[in-house]
């Protein structure tokens, strides 16, 4: 393998994944750069405040459940070896009340409904430089990166490329609605008296979606607080 010029690769806080390593023969890896893991769940499994998760160039199918988390002063970081070249095809990560997650560098296509979900008392992570490619184009309401649960904060997406190309599937302009819009990113209200806070949302590009941002909120926008766009 070609060695990365950004990333130590002795460095034995970097956990290394690949998509080609040997998941089903006597080789399980063991998260070097020479033997990496087979898959992400096994990173995530063993990764701790101040790890980096590397993922090396390649195909990454399947939805993900991530609930790990970093500290304020010692993020995890999940991030692509080369920048475009860990792609993530038809699956959608879930992160489940994650804090101080770093997540950069890579490219998720072809999920049909979403590509990233952050549910739930999610801190403080950020989610930078990552390309979303033909996301939400199902013909069913579709939203590519989804913030929703109760409780969220302080939480970042920039310098992120939602590119979503002309569909047959999504209707006519003057027909759409709620059941049917394909949306970039969506900020809902939160509920229960948690309600989502002070969330960053810049320097991103959107092409192709029906709408590119949605704050919710049920009340007129009174719960929603500190976002800025």
């Amino acid at each position: 393998m070609k060695k990365m010029t950004t990333f130590d690769t002795n460095d034995p806080r970097n956990i290394w994944v690949s998509p080609d390593s040997d998941s089903n023969g006597t080789d399980s890896g063991t998260g070097t750069y020479d033997n990496p893991f087979p898959g992400i769940t096994d990173a995530l499994k063993n990764a701790t405040p101040g790890q980096s998760i590397i993922l090396l160039p390649g195909v990454y199918s399947g939805n993900l459940t991530i609930e790990i988390s970093g500290s304020e002063n010692a993020p995890i970081y999940i991030t692509a070896g080369e920048t475009g070249k860990a792609i993530v095809d038809g699956g959608c990560w879930y992160f489940y009340d994650t804090s101080d997650l770093i997540v950069s560098g890579l490219t998720f296509k072809n999920a049909r409904r979403g590509a990233v979900s952050v549910v739930g008392q999610c801190l403080r992570n950020r989610f930078y430089n990552m390309d979303f490619i033909d996301c939400g184009t199902g013909g069913k309401a579709s939203c590519a990166f989804y913030f929703g649960g109760a409780g969220a904060r302080f939480n970042i997406v920039e310098n992120c490329n939602f590119l979503r190309s002309a569909s047959s599937d999504n209707p006519a302009i003057e027909k759409l609605s709620t059941e049917n819009a394909a949306v970039g990113l969506m900020i809902s209200d939160g509920g229960d008296g948690a309600y989502l806070t002070n969330h960053i949302i810049r320097r991103n590009r959107f092409s192709g979606y029906d709408k590119a941002v949605i704050l919710g909120a049920e009340n007129d926008g009174d719960f929603e607080s500190g976002h800025i766009v």
